[in-house]
């Protein structure tokens, strides 16, 4: 697992953030459930991630990443693309995954190589890391951007 998914999530968040002051704009680590496995897909716990903190984890995220909306609107930025590649072995663009647990939806690209993923709306998220306080402790990593928002949020109903 390459951390594709938390670059591409990191950066799209940061803009999110500032053009949308009234929305709560969450980093989320967490483990995903792929249709096809019926099982989480990387086994990222609570514990894995206190490890990880302490600097006794695996070397690279052993999780997924996404954007938390408010208090559980998903919008997954990557994995409809590799949901794809990994079921074509072919590169293709996947589109984004949005939506709330049960009820996800599907936003294509825009692009000549566009594939729909197959089995998108069954994907289940399990966040077990919200906001940019946690992701730090977890990457070791300056969140300066998302702390501001993050203590909006908090604050909010």
């Amino acid at each position: 697992f390459s951390r594709q998914c938390f670059r591409v999530t990191s950066a799209i968040s940061t803009e999110l953030i500032p053009k949308y002051p009234n929305v709560p704009v969450l980093l989320t680590l967490g483990d995903l459930e792929l249709p096809s496995e019926r099982k989480p897909r990387f086994e990222f716990t609570e514990e894995i991630a206190l490890r990880c903190a302490s600097g006794q984890g695996p070397s690279t995220f052993p999780g997924h990443a996404w954007i938390t909306l408010g208090s559980d609107y998903i919008v997954d930025l990557t994995i409809g693309t590799w949901m794809v590649i990994d079921s074509m072995k072919q590169i293709r663009c996947g589109g984004i995954v949005h939506g709330r647990q049960g009820e996800l939806q599907f936003c294509p690209m825009h692009a000549p190589l566009h594939e729909r993923p197959a089995g998108f709306e069954k994907l289940r998220y399990t966040p077990v890391i919200v906001g940019s306080d946690a992701v730090e402790l977890v990457c070791r990593k300056p969140a300066e951007d998302h702390r501001a928002r993050d203590t909006q949020a908090s604050s909010l109903p």
